[in-house]
């Protein structure tokens, strides 16, 4: 009997770091929920229901920016300002800001609450983690103020002092943060900015210096910004990175030859990674230039960083291991190789990825079919475009997300936050204690391709 109980509490399920990260978001969007739909959050005359209440809070901690309520004309200042925080608190990481208090408090955490942070990280040491966060936080702080203050420049010339710095410091966390929300009016993102070239420029600066990851930043300023001396994982990153953005860049402007300007060619293959700001109406792209977004969305940005996506070291991981396959060479790159283990996992991740978008399209079509706005037709390409912006926590939209219902809403929400803790992370949530037995089957070929 004694052996029986015991064999029954092994089976128990316990909850992991990244479970205790899920629930810490989940606690964060629901206070937001609750705080935008309060009446002293709302401008006058304005009003929102629970489940656009809630998609707003999903989308700013998720740091996405889809909205199915404009920002501007739906919050007041308070309400603004809560939005400001739920995107800045998901863009460091609910976790990481919490326990960061810790550390600065007394610096002592406990092994269980290392954990957390070196999951919520993505980083494979437990060394320096005050350190590391105090940097992070700096970081953050000094790049939101300079860019605030940069792009106050721009908006001062269209609107009064107050409203422009309130604005450019909005814009500042939204853009860093690589979350697309604006607080301009009218859904209108920065269409009327589409010219100014400095406010392209600073946003694109941000928005790079958000999603190419924390760590990735650091390594370059501790190593003097001395490419040969950059950790394997910073040269992939940056790498892949421009790779991404040149290519976006030539595409998009190749597919929107005579409607979008070298300028907002590079703005939007900078934005379509995981920002979600756009310069030009995204319904109004042909559709080749949409599946161009739609594949830089699923990549995403850097691990550790703001951005969502697969993200860019699982892409490079990915192409890595078909070339390997192809040519029957290893899995080596700067004289480095790459653990079989993380081959797997890259894999893992698409694997999700594609089959999370997959359901959640046909889920959404399926509820909404085939629908008729203000002369065009929406259709599964734009949900299925929908959908890949929440799992990459874009924020780009078609311009059909207000008219959804609230089911299809749900699905959404449901997209972002699995796109912002990252699909493998939702997978594995709880697991049974390892299994110490050593046994295993025989091997056996299969016939594969």
């Amino acid at each position: 009997m004694t052996n029986s109980v015991n064999k029954g509490k092994s089976r128990k399920f316990f909850l992991r770091p990244g479970a205790i990260i899920a629930i810490s978001f989940l606690l964060v969007i629901l206070v937001g929920s609750v705080l935008l739909i309060c009446p002293f959050s709302l401008n006058d005359g304005a009003s929102i229901s629970y489940i656009d209440s809630l998609f707003t809070s999903v989308s700013a901690v998720c740091v996405t920016g889809l909205v199915s309520a404009d920002a501007y004309d739906t919050f007041n200042v308070f309400g603004r300002i809560v939005l400001a925080i739920l995107i800045q608190v998901g863009g460091l990481g609910v976790t990481t800001f919490s326990i960061g208090l810790i550390l600065i408090s007394n610096g002592n955490l406990s092994v269980r609450q290392s954990t957390i942070l070196k999951e919520a990280w993505n980083i494979d040491t437990f060394k320096d983690l005050k350190s590391i966060f105090i940097k992070v936080l700096l970081y953050t702080l000094v790049v939101e103020l300079i860019g605030a203050f940069l792009s106050v420049i721009s908006f001062a010339q269209h609107m009064p002092l107050d409203r422009a710095f309130g604005t450019a410091f909005f814009h500042s966390i939204a853009a860093f943060n690589n979350s697309g929300f604006d607080i301009l009016g009218g859904y209108k993102s920065l269409f009327d900015y589409r010219n100014d070239v400095f406010l392209n420029i600073v946003t694109c600066l941000l928005i790079i210096l958000g999603g190419i990851g924390f760590l990735v930043v650091l390594d370059m300023i501790k190593c003097k910004f001395n490419i040969k001396k950059f950790k394997l994982h910073t040269k992939i990153v940056l790498l892949i990175s421009v790779i991404l953005w040149v290519l976006g860049f030539f595409l998009i402007k190749l597919c929107e030859w005579d409607n979008i300007s070298w300028l907002g060619s590079w703005f939007f293959s900078v934005s379509s990674r995981t920002a979600g700001f756009s310069t030009f109406p995204v319904g109004d792209m042909k559709q080749g230039t949409l599946l161009v977004i739609i594949f830089l969305m699923f990549v995403g940005a850097a691990p550790g960083s703001t951005g969502g996506g697969i993200k860019v070291t699982t892409f490079f991981v990915i192409m890595l291991s078909i070339k390997s396959t192809i040519t029957s060479s290893r899995n080596q790159i700067f004289k480095r190789s790459i653990k079989d283990e993380i081959i797997k996992k890259a894999f893992g991740i698409v694997i999700l990825g594609i089959i999370l978008i997959g359901l959640s399209t046909f889920a959404i079509t399926a509820i909404e079919g085939v629908q008729l706005l203000s002369g065009r037709r929406y259709d599964m390409l734009d949900y299925f475009f929908e959908c890949a912006s929440a799992f990459g926590t874009v924020g780009l939209s078609t311009g059909f997300t207000p008219f959804f219902n609230w089911g299809s809403k749900l699905i959404l929400i449901i997209v972002m936050f699995i796109g912002r803790l990252g699909p493998m992370t939702i997978a594995t949530l709880w697991k049974r204690k390892e299994n110490l037995s050593t046994a295993r089957y025989l091997d056996e070929s299969i016939s594969i391709g």
